[in-house]
C-alpha cells in the first residue's frame, strides 16, 4: 500500500479518460466488492493506516447506488483507495476487474504516462 494518485494526477486521469468517472466513499458503494480486496482493506483497518476509504470507478449513468442484478454483474472495475483528512492523495489499496471493463491502476498510471509515486520505506524501521 505505498503508492498514491495526487489530487492532479487523479484530475489529469479524469480528463483523459471516459466519461462517468466517479470517486465514491466505500460505505456508499452499492456494488458488490471481491474478497480479496476486502481482505486488504481489512489488513489496513488493523493497522490504522487510514482515516476512510473511497473507490474509483467507471459509472457513466451514474447508476452506483441502484444497479439492477443484471447491471451488478456487469459493472465490477474499482480501484480502492485509502485516504487521510487532510491529505490530498488517494493510497491505492487493492483493485480488480471484470470481463467488460478493467480499470485498474495501471491503467491509470498508463494514461499517465508514469507510475505511480510511492512512499519510501522508512530506512530506521527495524534498526
Amino acid at each position: 500500500m505505498n503508492k498514491y494518485l495526487t489530487e492532479a494526477q487523479v484530475v489529469e486521469f479524469a480528463s483523459k479518460c471516459m466519461k462517468g468517472l466517479r470517486l465514491d466513499w466505500v460505505a456508499n458503494f452499492a456494488r458488490a466488492i471481491p474478497d480479496e480486496v476486502v481482505r486488504r482493506k481489512q489488513d489496513a483497518d488493523k493497522l490504522f493506516v487510514f482515516d476512510n476509504y473511497v473507490v474509483m470507478h467507471y459509472d457513466p449513468q451514474a447508476k452506483a447506488f441502484s444497479l439492477i442484478k443484471d447491471e451488478e454483474e456487469r459493472r465490477k472495475d474499482p480501484i480502492l483507495f485509502g485516504v487521510l483528512e487532510g491529505v490530498r492523495k488517494l493510497y491505492f489499496v487493492a483493485d480488480w476487474k471484470d470481463a467488460v471493463c478493467d480499470l485498474t491502476m495501471r491503467e491509470v498510471e498508463d494514461a499517465l504516462g508514469q507510475p505511480a509515486p510511492t512512499i519510501a520505506p522508512d530506512p530506521t524501521e527495524g534498526v
